[in-house]
């Protein structure tokens, strides 16, 4: 609203119209507030309109959305129900083919049945001679042929349960498997500590019984012995082999035994006081003098009820015109002679003995009756390195045969000071 005055001279009273124009002027004012206000409204209206076709709009993409999962769903529950239906299919089947297995199981313990009243059980001897071949064998049968009549082997395993390391389960398993004989444990070379088990008294029956039960060369006895004053402490005596005297000799050798040998030489000594072999083995210092101070020593440590005295031939005459390496026939180094055959407690080996062969005796006299290689000698290197030592084998006038520091088969003359290695039968 504008207002107009008309400026006159005239003095015209304007209070009245004063105050109109200061009222229609605050109207305007508030007209134009209130027109702002309603603007602003407007515009805040327009902004909830469009929040409000946002929202419509996701809802809508929302409910869409569900209709998807809702078909899929649908999909779901449908495969599930034809899974459902797929299953009770198979079900009954199994079911069918289970009832037939029923009926068939029953119809072969039927004839089972049928069978076994046809049936009868072979006796011990009839299953050991195989007389009985339409009759059946049963455990306890089979046990007893197995261990009466067709094998040495024990085959009770109840052994078996009481092992409680690696070893013991193979030595037990060992002593199943392998027949309890002298021939068939000198085929194995073990290396067992068998201390304990001498000390105790069981390697001794085990021996008497020849069984020779977890008895194989190789295996050993810790003893010291003293011979002559002079202790060797905690000696190895090899088990070398088992019944090697068994039937020899010109009085049998009838109680079972063990060959015993140290592991390495215990003691020095020579064969003779000067380099002659005069006299054969049975003439030398070695027999006479040195080997019975082994025999206390050996005795005192096993017991004399533990070293078995036996026969043996020694060459006890020489052929000063012969010469080593096994001569010509007729050529021999010695002859035979009354009086060759002695009782032995403890020796020292020959060449056969240590080798398997002669090759610096000077005829087979040397060999005699201890003609073949100790087990241990044959499976195992146990030949010594400290120094070398004596065989009695007699190699020339002035040699005896020896074993060298590198195990090589020797001959040295008979002054010479060399190891000794003596061997015993343990009983």
């Amino acid at each position: 609203m504008s207002i107009k005055a008309t400026l006159s001279t005239t003095f015209v009273d304007a209070s009245e119209d004063v105050y109109n124009a200061k009222a229609y002027a605050e109207k305007a004012a508030a007209s134009q507030d209130a027109a702002k206000t309603s603007e602003t409204n407007a515009k805040a209206s327009e902004t909830a309109a469009k929040t409000s076709e946002t929202n419509a709009a996701a809802s809508a993409t929302a409910a869409k959305t569900s209709e998807t999962n809702a078909a899929a769903s649908a999909k779901a529950a449908a495969a599930s129900q034809t899974a459902a239906k797929t299953s009770e299919t198979n079900a009954a089947a199994s079911e069918a083919s289970a009832k037939a297995y029923a009926t068939s199981s029953s119809d072969s313990a039927t004839a089972a049945a049928a069978s076994a009243k046809t049936l009868t059980y072979a006796t011990s001897a009839e299953a050991t001679t195989g007389t009985a071949t339409d009759r059946m064998i049963s455990p306890a049968t089979l046990k007893t042929v197995l261990d009466a009549d067709l094998s040495p082997i024990n085959t009770n395993i109840a052994d078996l349960q009481k092992a409680t390391t690696v070893d013991s389960i193979r030595d037990m398993i060992l002593n199943q498997i392998i027949p309890q004989s002298a021939a068939a444990h000198n085929a194995l070379y073990r290396g067992k500590d068998l201390t304990s088990y001498f000390d105790s008294g069981e390697m001794s029956k085990a021996i008497a019984a020849s069984t020779f039960a977890d008895i194989y060369p190789g295996d050993y006895i810790t003893k010291s012995v003293t011979v002559d004053g002079t202790t060797y402490s905690n000696v190895k005596w090899i088990v070398a082999d088992l019944d090697y005297h068994l039937h020899r000799g010109d009085t049998e050798t009838t109680a079972h035994h063990v060959v015993m040998i140290p592991e390495s030489n215990i003691g020095m000594s020579k064969m003779n006081d000067s380099n002659t072999t005069a006299g054969g083995y049975q003439g030398s210092y070695m027999w006479g003098t040195t080997i019975p101070k082994y025999v206390t020593g050996i005795t005192a440590a096993f017991g004399s009820d533990h070293v078995l005295t036996h026969r043996e031939r020694l060459t006890k005459q020489m052929d000063a015109n012969s010469y080593a390496g096994g001569g010509g026939m007729g050529n021999g180094a010695t002859v035979y002679t009354d009086g060759e055959w002695v009782n032995v407690s403890v020796n020292i080996p020959n060449e056969a003995m240590m080798y398997g062969h002669a090759p610096f005796a000077s005829s087979g006299r040397d060999t005699y009756d201890c003609n073949k290689q100790l087990a241990a000698f044959r499976y195992g290197q146990n030949f010594t390195r400290t120094s070398w030592c004596w065989l009695r084998d007699v190699a020339s006038a002035v040699y005896f045969a020896s074993v060298g520091v590198g195990g090589e088969a020797d001959c040295n003359a008979a002054s010479g000071v060399a190891g000794v290695r003596p061997y015993f039968l343990l009983r």
